[in-house]
């Protein structure tokens, strides 16, 4: 089934190819070509460019630390959002891509108490997204939840999340 829905999505993203969405991004290439596809148990999963990024929608879910060794094995990363196109973009991928549109892994950890960096180096962040009532006190990794705003989880929770590395073409 989700072989299928996968299938159809990238038919509409092939159809939507040059043209912006109502969340301002534009498809310039459907597919990052150069990257292989992703298979996870029996679904594949297609790289797709916004940018200078390529993203993949992982639907399996897994704790965040284990979500980061897989993105890690595809050579990426959670993905890290920069600035609010970014976000804007990744967050309309994650409704395209999520049937059920489960909360989704981002790449943003806690350091401390009110300090908030990037997953991988540790940089803090520029940019902030946070819902109402955010950064709450009870978790250290950060979800999209039904919008585009960002919310805090326990990071032992297993959820969906996207995989992100550098368009090369």
């Amino acid at each position: 089934m989700r072989m299928w829905i996968s299938f159809c999505v990238l038919v509409v993203l092939a159809l939507l190819e040059r043209q912006s969405t109502h969340a301002g991004f534009t498809w310039r290439e459907p597919l990052c070509r150069s990257i292989p596809l992703v298979g996870f148990g029996d679904t594949l999963h297609y790289w797709n460019r916004y940018g200078n990024s390529c993203y993949v929608y992982i639907y399996h879910t897994l704790e965040y630390q284990y979500a980061q060794r897989y993105c890690n094995k595809l050579n990426a990363s959670i993905v890290e959002i920069n600035d609010e196109k970014e976000n804007a973009d990744v967050s309309r991928y994650v409704q395209i891509m999520s049937d059920e549109h489960n909360d989704t892994w981002i790449g943003i950890n806690r350091l401390s108490k009110h300090v908030w960096v990037f997953g991988t180096d540790r940089t803090p962040l520029t940019f902030y997204k946070w819902d109402d009532y955010e950064p709450n006190v009870c978790g250290s990794c950060v979800v999209f939840r039904k919008t585009d705003k960002w919310f805090v989880q326990v990071c032992e929770q297993s959820k969906t999340f996207v995989c992100e590395q550098p368009y090369v073409e």
